[in-house]
């Protein structure tokens, strides 16, 4: 199994953990976020596996993950859009990089996130069961009302990148 990056405050590599090790801990890892979205600026959602130990079935975006060790951002990014949804060929665009404390996550795990967008048009999406249940493409009114309505079918990142990204997503 893959280790985890773990940073500190100023999101330094100070060593690498098993990813369970690491969440129990409440180490500061770093996460990609990547949003797809199409010509109707629609936007890829994921809802995670039932199987899942954290937020099993809630909506995300269209792929989420750990950097392991030895990987960037970006290197992160296009593996977690391999791995969970088969998608290979398309250019992703950084859009933002923050960092969420336990104190504004219902997870309690503090994380550096960086977020990369990509146009997707056509292709096979293959999901991996194992990490996604179903995905399905959602315009932003009928993102913002489910958000309104039931902000728990949400993962907390979801929300807080939203919320920080919906003048962008709105202008795809």
């Amino acid at each position: 199994m893959s280790k985890v990056v773990v940073v500190n405050e100023k999101d330094e590599v100070i060593g690498s953990a098993e990813k369970t090790d690491a969440v129990k801990k409440g180490l500061i890892r770093r996460m990609s976020r990547i949003i797809l979205y199409n010509d109707q600026k629609r936007i890829l959602l994921q809802q995670r596996s039932r199987n899942k130990n954290s937020h099993p079935l809630c909506w995300d975006f269209s792929a989420v993950g750990h950097v392991n060790e030895g990987e960037s951002y970006q290197d992160a990014a296009y593996r977690e859009l391999k791995e969970e949804l088969g998608i290979s060929n398309i250019k992703l665009e950084k859009v933002d990089y923050f960092f969420v404390s336990d104190k504004e996550s219902r997870e309690k795990l503090p994380k550096f996130s960086t977020v990369f967008t990509g146009k997707y048009l056509k292709g096979k999406i293959t999901i991996n069961t194992k990490e996604v249940e179903r995905v399905r493409w959602f315009g932003m009114e009928e993102i913002e009302t489910m958000l309104k309505n039931n902000p728990l079918q949400f993962t907390s990142s979801f929300s807080i990148t939203l919320k920080r990204l919906r003048k962008k997503l709105i202008n795809l």
